[in-house]
């Protein structure tokens, strides 16, 4: 009953923070322009992330695509100093890295970075969490499979150290034990899964450019795991379609609207009643009923109500 309490609570929190906060951001203001700077266009979630901003965003924009080969740093300063924007929104955490760098009067407002507490976060800077809350993510995963008290997680120390000591800990809350995995190489993840899988009742992706270094290693990590019968818990629904069993993700179209609110709330002035770096408002849980039929698992059917989508 205290897990279910807690997910109600949660689901209501995110429930107000997007139906009664973000309709009231546009307000009657003179918006300034503003470059939105893509680490990837070419990256879906990127692109939508982008998208979506932009059909929220009452003002001009200038857009700058990262992953155009021949864009240097230079060519991007140079778009800089003549656009003369006085906010930039970075998309991903190149585009994060190039936004830092530009004069200190520009002030930047982010998502999509990966782990952005291993990230330098000043006073100019304001943005939206990659990733829902721990607690948020663990609690729920606890209610769909409360049997299910293994969790398996490959990461590397450079990009995911912090995030990791989170995870732990608030599995620790919750009665159930990470066995983790570090990795420092692409070519070590295999070996690393092998002998991982033999301890967990399931395994967590994180977003880690080590672990999911191309659509190669993805597969290989879904195929060595559906060998084990291993259930394989992610962050996005790209995942659906390698054979993910649980996604709990931030809504896109949410984080765009609250991206939209603090490009609003700076150039209004209100920079110092903001937190620096905000949660995602919005979740999107799926629910792959074909894995667990597959892997037998066992489902808290009093659950499912919290889960967004099924996949039949």
């Amino acid at each position: 009953m205290r897990i279910k309490y807690m997910i109600a609570r949660m689901l209501a929190i995110l429930f107000l923070a997007v139906f009664l906060v973000y309709p009231n951001s546009v307000q009657a203001l003179e918006l300034e322009k503003v470059l939105i700077l893509n680490s990837d266009a070419s990256i879906k979630r990127y692109l939508t992330a982008q998208a979506l901003f932009k059909a929220e965003f009452a003002g001009d924009t200038v857009d700058v695509d990262l992953g155009d080969r021949w864009l240097t740093e230079k060519d991007f300063n140079k778009i800089v100093k003549k656009e003369q924007p006085k906010i930039i929104y970075a998309i991903g955490s190149k585009a994060y890295a190039w936004a830092n760098r530009v004069d200190e009067d520009v002030k930047v407002v982010f998502s999509s970075l990966i782990n952005w507490s291993r990230l330098q976060i000043d006073n100019r800077t304001r943005g939206i969490a990659n990733e829902l809350q721990v607690d948020m993510q663990m609690t729920l995963y606890r209610y769909l499979f409360p049997h299910l008290k293994r969790v398996g997680i490959l990461y590397s120390d450079e990009f995911n150290r912090e995030m990791v000591r989170k995870i732990e800990k608030s599995a620790k809350n919750m009665g159930i034990k990470l066995v983790k995995k570090t990795v420092k190489q692409p070519d070590e993840v295999q070996k690393s899964l092998q002998s991982l899988l033999p301890h967990v009742d399931s395994l967590w992706l994180i977003a880690d450019p080590v672990v999911l270094s191309g659509s190669s290693t993805v597969k290989n990590i879904f195929a060595i795991s559906h060998r084990a019968q291993i259930p394989i818990i992610s962050y996005s629904d790209i995942f659906i379609n390698f054979g993910a069993s649980l996604i709990l993700s931030a809504d896109i179209p949410t984080m765009a609207k609250q991206v939209v609110f603090h490009i609003n709330e700076i150039q209004k002035g209100n920079e110092s009643k903001m937190q620096n770096v905000v949660d995602p408002a919005g979740s999107n849980i799926i629910l792959n009923l074909k894995k667990v039929k597959e892997y037998g698992l066992e489902l808290n059917h009093e659950a499912l109500s919290s889960v967004n989508t099924f996949i039949e």
